[in-house]
């Protein structure tokens, strides 16, 4: 039997020793990568089920615009001045409707050059600047290459040649007249290129556009939009729907839909976008009607 020396048996015991930390540094990392590991897998988890239910929220709320659009072109009665309509998604949801019918607002395309300046007066711009954004919006739409107060149409705003075609969009305001942030957001509230006419329906017309241009809150126009009412088309409607699950997830769709009432084809989205979603938290409550009847 070989008994080890003096020098060699410390040996051993040093390098046990090491062997021991070694094990113990080995076990500290498996455990910590073991809580990382588990870490990550409860983030993704929760990541997974925060888009779940975000999924389940945008699938509501985009049920709910086809299903109002539906109903459109069935000439079902629904509030069409842009009001906040509430209702009750079965147990797990709550919902707000907004249908804006835009023959109740100011069409970019065709109203004519004093509603565009009354507007924009309206709004807080003096005048000659309000004749001059009017008169950039004519210029911006129109086919043609002349100003109609005389000469060349200049570039626009964005420093790109004027379009000469209709609006498309409202946010194409900011490209044809350089509006400052307030005047832009009143403008975008009151506006559309999807009226297709040149007057304007008292009847679906916001609150929002009748307090800018002195309206009494309902009924006839009796101030400067006298001058410019109409009877709407029943044509494009402006949806705004917001669902809310119980667990607070929310999404919004807002889209445009043009009504063509025709067997095969009853409708059709002219726009189907995701809105910033920021407005307050749906009120709960419990008297809340159904969205729809089983």
């Amino acid at each position: 039997m070989h008994i080890p020396k003096w020098k060699d048996s410390a040996r051993w015991r040093n390098e046990k020793g090491f062997i021991a930390i070694a094990a113990i540094a080995f076990a500290g990392l498996v455990m910590a990568m073991s809580i990382e590991f588990a870490t990550i897998v409860r983030l993704n988890n929760l990541r997974a089920a925060k888009a779940i239910h975000g999924f389940r929220a945008q699938q509501i709320a985009d049920g709910m615009a086809r299903l109002a659009a539906w109903r459109l072109a069935n000439g079902q009665t629904l509030p069409m001045n842009g009001e906040p309509v509430p209702c009750r998604w079965r147990k797990s949801a709550v919902v707000e409707m907004k249908i804006q019918d835009l023959g109740g607002l100011i069409d970019l395309n065709l109203a004519p050059e004093p509603l565009l300046r009354d507007a924009f007066v309206a709004a807080g711009e003096p005048e000659s600047r309000a004749s001059s954004i009017a008169q950039n919006i004519i210029d911006y739409r129109d086919p043609d290459k002349r100003r109609a107060s005389g000469g060349a149409e200049a570039p626009a705003v964005s420093g790109l040649p004027v379009k000469n075609a209709p609006f498309e969009t409202v946010e194409e305001l900011d490209s044809a007249t350089g509006l400052d942030d307030k005047t832009y957001r009143t403008a975008k509230a009151v506006f559309t290129p999807f009226s297709y006419q040149d007057r304007i329906d008292a009847e679906t017309a916001p609150a929002t556009l009748r307090k800018l241009m002195g309206e009494q809150s309902s009924g006839s126009f009796t101030g400067k939009l006298a001058a410019y009412a109409g009877v709407s088309q029943k044509r494009t409607f402006l949806l705004t729907v917001r669902a809310q699950l119980k667990g607070g997830q929310r999404f919004e769709r807002i889209a445009t839909v043009n009504v063509l009432r025709q067997p095969d084809r009853p409708f059709v989205f002219l726009t189907w976008n995701e809105g910033p979603n920021e407005s307050d938290a749906i009120s709960d409550a419990p008297s809340m009607p159904p969205c729809f009847t089983e």
